[in-house]
């Protein structure tokens, strides 16, 4: 008795070019694609840091108002929020302040907030700072919302891999080629 893998096989290789034999062909260059480097979009980490004292009155009214009209949304719930705790009148605090996750993040946001003063904020893709700020009058938690939304849009919309069918009448049979965008 053949194994039904091997008859599929089989009748496959013992039919003429048709759909089945398409989409093989479409299959195996998907593999051999992936095989050589070309990826699926992947969704990139978006990280929202707050620095703040307990002792500055700016702070505590951000973290009572703007904090929670912030966590309401699901697209602020996506990005990781780390609250790091620094001295009012300090800069970006060193790295051993930060949670052990985010130390890294320490250097691309010193680099864009230069000086002292509390609240800081930064909103960073991929370690990358895309927007920093001292003070809670700069964004409000609706412009903060579409600066999160646009960079998980670009994160949806970034390098993907498309597959296009293409027709052509090359010995009456269809071929396939696999395109990265």
């Amino acid at each position: 008795m053949m194994r039904p893998r091997i008859a599929f096989a089989q009748t496959l290789l013992q039919r003429p070019p048709g759909r089945a034999a398409r989409w093989l062909a479409v299959l195996s260059l998907l593999c051999c694609s992936l095989a050589a480097g070309a990826q699926p979009s992947a969704r990139h980490r978006i990280d929202f840091v707050y620095f703040g004292s307990p002792e500055c009155s700016y702070c505590r009214g951000w973290e009572a108002v703007d904090l929670p009209k912030l966590k309401r949304y699901g697209s602020f719930r996506q990005v990781r929020f780390t609250k790091v705790t620094k001295a009012i009148g300090s800069p970006v605090p060193q790295a051993s302040s930060f949670p052990e996750q985010v130390k890294y993040l320490r250097e691309p946001i010193a680099a864009k907030l230069e000086g002292a003063g509390s609240p800081m904020f930064a909103i960073l893709t991929d370690g990358k700072v895309v927007a920093a700020w001292r003070g809670t009058k700069k964004y409000s938690p609706e412009q903060i919302l579409k600066i999160i939304r646009q960079q998980q849009a670009q994160s949806r919309t970034g390098p993907t891999l498309k597959l296009a069918v293409h027709t052509a009448l090359e010995q009456g049979s269809r071929t396939a080629a696999l395109v990265a965008h």
